[in-house]
């Protein structure tokens, strides 16, 4: 069996082959994760899809992404498809996407919330993949060694007037955001709000180490786009402040998290000042996601879903 990735997914993995084979200091993402499932479990690595793949039964293309060629892919019985959310979306590309899912080959989901969603849509059980993040990279510091400042990681469909409210009342917030608009519009608004971009991994991973709580309030609730952000941050020993959505619910019992209903400006202030209660269980957080984000279980149930084989000895 030969593992294909559509071109945008190739671009990505040869970044990050190149990023591990020049020693770079990143974590390992999802791409390289597949890739190294692939070379384990099949004896080859990904290769991009062809068009002379489709006159192959041996080639499966793994995606997460709701492309025409998916689509083509998938009415041949040859995709595995990896849901991260169904959402709002209008008419013709929620028939697009449960086109789509119905036809795949292998259906997998990584959160219960894109389970109901997908079942809903389609009437397919799909499979339940473990969520994953490089948690050795991402390594636990403890609350002594934080700083007076709030993290928000991301520009996907985050709150910028609930972060400018946060500032104004006193709060040093550090938020990565790589859109140049919001970064045009709220670059200069508060002393108190610095905007970081096109950072790398290790000040990334700083960011999530030293601060003093992260924070993720958010505005649409489109898909789980903040799972990755919030298991980085608990990886790292972060507290967690998340406004209620997809993204929340993956770790909304953890006692290190405190997920809000809305995005009441007296509600976020409120949980930030109740940061040093949610400190006293940032280990117990980052325990749970070595537990639950562990790369062999990944591969494990991979080779299970799309191979129908264990792992080689």
């Amino acid at each position: 069996m030969q593992i294909l990735f559509d071109a945008g997914s190739m671009t990505a993995l040869r970044a990050q082959r190149k990023d591990a084979e020049t020693g770079q200091d990143a974590p390992l993402r999802w791409h390289l994760l597949v890739d190294q499932f692939a070379k384990i479990y099949t004896g080859n690595a990904v290769e991009p899809h062809r068009r002379s793949d489709t006159l192959k039964s041996d080639r499966l293309l793994f995606t997460w992404h709701p492309s025409v060629g998916a689509l083509g892919q998938a009415a041949l019985g040859k995709v595995g498809y990896l849901c991260w959310g169904v959402g709002a979306m209008n008419p013709a590309r929620r028939i697009f996407l449960s086109t789509l899912l119905r036809l795949s080959k292998h259906l997998l989901v990584n959160e219960t919330t894109s389970e109901k969603e997908v079942r809903a849509l389609t009437g397919r059980r799909p499979h339940m993949v473990p969520m994953f993040i490089d948690y050795e990279y991402f390594g636990f510091k403890s609350t002594e060694d934080r700083e007076d400042f709030l993290f928000c990681n991301g520009s996907n469909g985050r709150d910028p007037k609930l972060l400018v409210q946060i500032a104004q009342a006193g709060h040093r917030v550090v938020w990565l955001c790589n859109q140049p608009e919001l970064i045009e519009n709220y670059a200069t608004v508060h002393p108190n709000l610095k905007i970081v971009t096109r950072i790398s991994y290790s000040e990334l991973r700083s960011l999530y180490q030293t601060c003093g709580a992260a924070i993720m309030p958010s505005v649409e609730d489109i898909h789980a786009a903040g799972q990755t952000t919030g298991l980085e941050a608990l990886a790292c020993g972060a507290p967690l402040i998340a406004s209620a959505g997809r993204s929340a619910t993956i770790f909304a019992d953890l006692k290190s998290v405190n997920v809000l209903p809305s995005n009441s400006f007296d509600g976020w202030l409120a949980a930030i000042n109740d940061v040093p209660q949610l400190c006293r269980y940032t280990q117990d957080a980052s325990d749970w996601v070595t537990r639950h984000c562990d790369k062999d279980t990944v591969m494990q149930t991979l080779g299970k879903v799309l191979l129908d084989r264990p792992a080689p000895l």
